[in-house]
């Protein structure tokens, strides 16, 4: 084994555990977190070296295109610059990303997923020839001017759109518009990084359209049940679940249409772009009523303390990788070949 392989693979594996432990799919408590962390941490490491390090002389370096070779010394000394004026935004964005699983459960994903895409996009690219289009100024003086609204508004949805507008102006000012049209979807992706502000959480309906599910589920299995509203109570008058905005499965019906878009950008055929698309929302909404029926009837035959316990967000863990993991199957291998 070569010492920089080892250290690149476990600083890869480490990275990707941190992100898990920052995340809110990990929980509040800082012990449980970092074993969850370390555990994902392990597990990527495996999984990336299941048949071993490659020995010295079977060793090749990652390869690094012309492109990001050539990259303008300009783009390192903006990032600084860019960090420190979007730097009340970021902490607004980190503060939600990081709050609770069941408002937002994949965000704090999308900034290195989008890194980790344009990096590959432009190792692709040949080219090392460096070029810039004055049609940034434009976005750039749009996002100065949301942002500078966001400033007195105090709103932070206007600053992230500030932010996400200004990822294609310092591109096409210090990459040009050929690199910035390669980078579109990367770019593009920055809209999926915007938190669900809480109004639409309550207004698409999710929580009738969860209980309203549940409940023929209830009779199938042979409870009996009443629903009114969002209320569901078992016979008896004693056992009453309310579906809240919480458990509406917002947050995994946004995750799960993010990762959905991501593989069929990277998807090899229509049929195959067009079935992730498609799956991704009766594969939240199915996962996350089965979640809550699991749930109601745990709480019904081991006692209502389930809902107070670790065990009631782990659900919604478990529903975010059930989704997932089906659009992984779904997308099979190509757009994850595509993205090694």
């Amino acid at each position: 084994m070569r010492h920089p392989q080892l250290i690149r693979e476990a600083a890869i594996a480490g990275s990707v555990g941190a992100l898990f432990v920052a995340s809110p799919l990990t929980g509040d408590e800082l012990g449980r977190a970092t074993l969850a962390g370390f555990a994902v941490a392990a597990g990527v490491f495996a999984f990336r070296n299941r048949t071993g390090l490659p020995r010295e002389a079977e060793a090749a370096p990652a390869p690094v295109g012309a492109a990001v070779r050539a990259l303008p010394t300009t783009l390192w000394l903006a990032l600084p610059l860019w960090v420190l004026v979007f730097w009340p935004t970021l902490q607004w964005l980190w503060k939600h990303w990081t709050q609770s699983i069941w408002t937002n459960d994949h965000g704090v994903f999308m900034p290195p997923i989008i890194a980790l895409l344009t990096y590959l996009t432009l190792r692709d690219d040949p080219d090392a020839v460096p070029a810039q289009s004055a049609w940034g100024f434009p976005f750039l003086a749009g996002a100065l001017a949301l942002g500078l609204t966001d400033a007195v508004l105090k709103s932070g949805y206007l600053g992230t759109l500030a932010l996400i507008m200004s990822l294609p102006g310092l591109s096409l000012l210090l990459l040009g518009a050929r690199r910035t049209r390669r980078l579109a979807v990367p770019l593009a992706l920055g809209l999926l990084m915007v938190p669900v502000p809480a109004a639409i959480a309550t207004s698409v309906g999710l929580r009738h359209l969860t209980a309203s599910s549940v409940e023929p589920l209830l009779h199938l299995l042979g409870y009996s049940a009443l629903r009114s509203g969002t209320v569901i109570q078992l016979a008896g008058g004693t056992n009453t679940f309310v579906v809240a905005d919480e458990c509406s499965g917002i947050a995994t019906l946004y995750a799960g249409v993010s990762v959905a878009i991501v593989l069929a950008c990277y998807a090899r055929s229509h049929p195959k772009r067009l079935l992730l698309l498609a799956a991704a929302v009766p594969l939240a909404i199915g996962a996350n009523v089965v979640r809550v029926l699991a749930l109601i009837l745990m709480s019904s035959g081991v006692g209502h303390w389930i809902m107070e316990s670790p065990i009631h967000p782990l659900t919604g863990v478990a529903t975010f990788a059930i989704v997932v993991g089906g659009l992984l199957l779904v997308a099979g291998r190509d757009p994850l070949g595509s993205l090694a």
